[in-house]
């Protein structure tokens, strides 16, 4: 979770550092912004967590504590759950989740 955790602070800081600044194009030359980049990273994060069976509750974006550490929370739950429960079986939507057989 260290590990985790360091990476959601580092991409906070650079989201921090980089208000107000104006970023330069992206490779198709669309102008990048800082929600641009933040969604769909914050997207990923939930669809990791779903498809550990994480029951989505609610993000709340302009919130405190930060989305970042809502979704560390998270992480932290669902660990903590697929530690104890091991990995389910049946998806969110009950499709058979795939494993790695030993």
């Amino acid at each position: 979770m260290a590990i985790l955790e360091a990476c959601w602070q580092t991409f906070e800081t650079s989201l921090a550092t980089a208000q107000g600044r104006e970023l330069r194009k992206g490779p198709r030359g669309g102008e990048l912004n800082l929600v641009g980049i933040r969604h769909p990273v914050l997207l990923s994060a939930v669809s990791y967590l779903r498809r550990l069976d994480w029951k989505l509750t609610s993000v709340d974006v302009g919130g405190n504590p930060p989305v970042s550490k809502q979704i560390l929370l998270a992480y932290e739950q669902t660990v903590e759950m697929v530690a104890h429960n091991g990995f389910p079986a049946i998806g969110t939507w009950g499709g058979i989740i795939w494993t790695c057989a030993a």
